[in-house]
Protein backbone atom coordinates (compact mmCIF):
# COMPACT_ATOMS: atom_id res chain seq x y z
CA UNK A 1 0.00 0.00 0.00
CA UNK A 2 1.47 3.34 -1.07
CA UNK A 3 2.03 5.88 1.70
CA UNK A 4 1.07 9.55 1.66
CA UNK A 5 2.52 12.49 3.55
CA UNK A 6 0.72 13.10 6.84
CA UNK A 7 3.05 15.74 8.25
CA UNK A 8 1.63 16.75 11.63
CA UNK A 9 4.54 16.96 14.06
CA UNK A 10 4.75 14.64 17.07
CA UNK A 11 1.88 12.46 18.30
CA UNK A 12 2.05 10.49 21.60
CA UNK A 13 1.48 6.76 21.10
CA UNK A 14 2.80 4.89 24.16
CA UNK A 15 5.28 4.99 27.03
CA UNK A 16 8.27 3.04 28.30
CA UNK A 17 6.63 2.91 31.72
CA UNK A 18 3.23 1.70 32.87
CA UNK A 19 2.77 4.74 35.11
CA UNK A 20 1.94 7.24 32.33
CA UNK A 21 -1.84 7.60 31.93
CA UNK A 22 -2.00 10.13 29.10
CA UNK A 23 -1.65 13.11 31.41
CA UNK A 24 -0.59 16.47 29.98
CA UNK A 25 0.41 19.53 31.99
CA UNK A 26 -0.35 23.21 31.48
CA UNK A 27 2.28 25.69 30.27
CA UNK A 28 2.11 29.32 29.20
CA UNK A 29 3.29 31.39 26.22
CA UNK A 30 3.20 35.18 26.77
CA UNK A 31 2.13 37.76 24.22
CA UNK A 32 5.76 38.87 23.86
CA UNK A 33 6.56 35.56 22.11
CA UNK A 34 6.58 35.86 18.30
CA UNK A 35 6.43 32.12 17.50
CA UNK A 36 3.39 30.36 16.03
CA UNK A 37 2.80 27.10 17.92
CA UNK A 38 0.78 24.13 16.67
CA UNK A 39 -0.48 20.96 18.29
CA UNK A 40 2.34 18.49 17.58
CA UNK A 41 5.16 21.01 18.06
CA UNK A 42 8.06 20.46 20.42
CA UNK A 43 8.47 23.22 23.01
CA UNK A 44 11.22 24.23 25.45
CA UNK A 45 11.25 26.03 28.78
CA UNK A 46 11.56 29.76 28.33
CA UNK A 47 11.48 31.54 31.67
CA UNK A 48 9.72 32.10 34.96
CA UNK A 49 6.30 30.88 36.04
CA UNK A 50 3.53 33.17 34.88
CA UNK A 51 0.59 34.66 36.75
CA UNK A 52 -1.75 33.17 39.36
CA UNK A 53 -1.80 29.75 37.69
CA UNK A 54 1.95 29.36 38.18
CA UNK A 55 2.51 27.67 34.82
CA UNK A 56 6.05 27.39 33.46
CA UNK A 57 6.66 29.45 30.33
CA UNK A 58 7.65 27.76 27.07
CA UNK A 59 8.39 28.68 23.48
CA UNK A 60 8.52 26.72 20.23
CA UNK A 61 11.71 24.69 19.99
CA UNK A 62 14.17 25.04 17.14
CA UNK A 63 16.42 22.33 15.71
CA UNK A 64 19.01 21.12 18.21
CA UNK A 65 17.20 22.33 21.32
CA UNK A 66 16.72 20.34 24.47
CA UNK A 67 12.93 20.20 24.88
CA UNK A 68 10.36 19.73 27.62
CA UNK A 69 7.64 18.03 25.60
CA UNK A 70 5.04 18.10 22.83
CA UNK A 71 1.95 20.31 22.59
CA UNK A 72 -1.23 18.21 22.56
CA UNK A 73 -3.85 20.87 23.20
CA UNK A 74 -4.47 24.62 23.25
CA UNK A 75 -7.24 25.73 25.63
CA UNK A 76 -9.31 28.50 24.08
CA UNK A 77 -11.80 28.89 26.91
CA UNK A 78 -12.06 28.45 30.65
CA UNK A 79 -8.56 29.71 31.49
CA UNK A 80 -7.49 33.27 32.24
CA UNK A 81 -5.34 35.38 34.51
CA UNK A 82 -5.05 39.07 35.33
CA UNK A 83 -3.70 39.91 31.86
CA UNK A 84 -5.53 37.22 29.86
CA UNK A 85 -9.17 37.97 30.71
CA UNK A 86 -11.74 37.03 29.75
CA UNK A 87 -10.74 33.52 28.69
CA UNK A 88 -10.37 33.20 24.93
CA UNK A 89 -13.54 31.79 23.36
CA UNK A 90 -12.60 31.75 19.66
CA UNK A 91 -13.11 28.12 18.68
CA UNK A 92 -12.90 28.63 14.93
CA UNK A 93 -10.66 26.02 13.29
CA UNK A 94 -7.83 25.55 12.88
CA UNK A 95 -6.67 25.79 16.49
CA UNK A 96 -3.12 27.07 16.97
CA UNK A 97 -1.29 29.59 19.09
CA UNK A 98 -0.99 32.72 16.95
CA UNK A 99 2.05 34.94 17.23
CA UNK A 100 2.13 37.62 19.96
CA UNK A 101 -0.85 36.30 21.94
CA UNK A 102 -1.18 35.02 25.51
CA UNK A 103 -1.98 31.30 25.40
CA UNK A 104 -1.94 28.31 27.70
CA UNK A 105 -0.73 25.03 26.19
CA UNK A 106 -1.29 21.43 27.24
CA UNK A 107 2.06 19.64 26.96
CA UNK A 108 3.00 16.00 27.39
CA UNK A 109 6.22 16.43 29.36
CA UNK A 110 6.89 12.86 30.59
CA UNK A 111 10.43 11.92 29.42
CA UNK A 112 9.38 8.28 28.90
CA UNK A 113 6.63 8.91 26.33
CA UNK A 114 7.15 7.66 22.78
CA UNK A 115 5.91 9.80 19.90
CA UNK A 116 5.17 9.08 16.26
CA UNK A 117 6.65 11.55 13.76
CA UNK A 118 7.14 11.59 10.01
CA UNK A 119 10.70 11.22 8.66
CA UNK A 120 12.01 13.92 6.33
CA UNK A 121 12.95 11.29 3.70
CA UNK A 122 12.57 7.52 3.28
CA UNK A 123 16.36 7.06 3.52
CA UNK A 124 15.93 5.88 7.12
CA UNK A 125 16.55 2.15 7.77
CA UNK A 126 16.22 -0.45 10.50
CA UNK A 127 19.89 0.07 11.37
CA UNK A 128 19.04 3.59 12.52
CA UNK A 129 16.92 2.28 15.41
CA UNK A 130 18.74 3.14 18.64
CA UNK A 131 20.53 6.10 17.10
CA UNK A 132 19.75 9.75 17.71
CA UNK A 133 18.50 12.49 15.40
CA UNK A 134 17.60 16.14 15.17
CA UNK A 135 14.22 17.50 14.14
CA UNK A 136 13.31 20.09 11.55
CA UNK A 137 11.26 22.97 12.94
CA UNK A 138 9.50 23.91 9.69
CA UNK A 139 6.62 26.35 10.22
CA UNK A 140 3.18 24.82 10.66
CA UNK A 141 0.21 25.25 8.33
CA UNK A 142 -2.16 27.95 9.60
CA UNK A 143 -4.83 26.82 7.12
CA UNK A 144 -5.01 23.26 8.45
CA UNK A 145 -3.44 23.71 11.90
CA UNK A 146 -0.90 20.94 11.17
CA UNK A 147 2.56 21.10 12.71
CA UNK A 148 5.43 21.27 10.25
CA UNK A 149 7.96 19.48 12.46
CA UNK A 150 9.52 16.19 11.35
CA UNK A 151 12.56 13.98 11.99
CA UNK A 152 15.67 15.11 10.10
CA UNK A 153 16.96 11.90 8.53
CA UNK A 154 20.19 13.58 7.39
CA UNK A 155 21.11 14.27 11.02
CA UNK A 156 21.05 10.66 12.31
CA UNK A 157 24.17 9.90 14.38
CA UNK A 158 25.14 8.41 17.73
CA UNK A 159 25.75 11.90 19.23
CA UNK A 160 24.37 11.98 22.78
CA UNK A 161 23.12 15.57 22.67
CA UNK A 162 20.83 15.10 19.66
CA UNK A 163 17.26 15.77 20.82
CA UNK A 164 15.52 12.58 19.61
CA UNK A 165 16.18 8.85 20.01
CA UNK A 166 14.79 6.52 17.32
CA UNK A 167 12.76 3.71 18.90
CA UNK A 168 11.34 1.89 15.87
CA UNK A 169 8.69 2.04 13.15
CA UNK A 170 4.88 1.74 13.42
CA UNK A 171 4.00 -1.66 11.87
CA UNK A 172 1.45 -0.64 9.25
CA UNK A 173 0.89 -1.70 5.62
CA UNK A 174 1.63 1.86 4.47
CA UNK A 175 4.81 2.19 6.53
CA UNK A 176 7.17 -0.33 4.95
CA UNK A 177 10.81 0.60 5.50
CA UNK A 178 12.70 0.69 2.21
CA UNK A 179 9.50 0.80 0.14
CA UNK A 180 7.13 3.58 1.14
CA UNK A 181 7.91 7.19 0.31
CA UNK A 182 6.67 8.70 3.57
CA UNK A 183 7.72 6.84 6.70
CA UNK A 184 6.56 7.34 10.26
CA UNK A 185 9.03 6.72 13.08
CA UNK A 186 8.70 6.14 16.83
CA UNK A 187 10.96 8.41 18.89
CA UNK A 188 11.40 9.56 22.45
CA UNK A 189 12.94 12.85 23.57
CA UNK A 190 16.61 12.09 24.19
CA UNK A 191 17.74 15.50 25.43
CA UNK A 192 14.83 16.22 27.77
CA UNK A 193 14.83 19.22 30.10
CA UNK A 194 13.36 17.16 32.96
CA UNK A 195 16.07 14.50 32.76
CA UNK A 196 19.56 14.81 34.17
CA UNK A 197 22.34 15.15 31.62
CA UNK A 198 21.99 15.91 27.92
CA UNK A 199 20.88 12.57 26.48
CA UNK A 200 22.52 9.21 25.86
CA UNK A 201 24.67 7.95 23.00
CA UNK A 202 23.02 6.18 20.12
CA UNK A 203 23.94 2.58 19.37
Amino acid sequence: MASVSRLAGFKPVKSLTASWNGQANMYFVPATDATVIMVGDLVKLAGSARGPLGCPMVTRAVAGDATVGVVVGIPFSGVGDVTNMPPVSNLNPPVFRATLTDRYLMVIDDPQVIFEVQASTNAITFTDVGNNANFRATAGNTTTGASGMDLDVASILTTATLPLKIMGFPPRPDNVVGTDAFLSVWVKINNHQYNSGTGTLGV
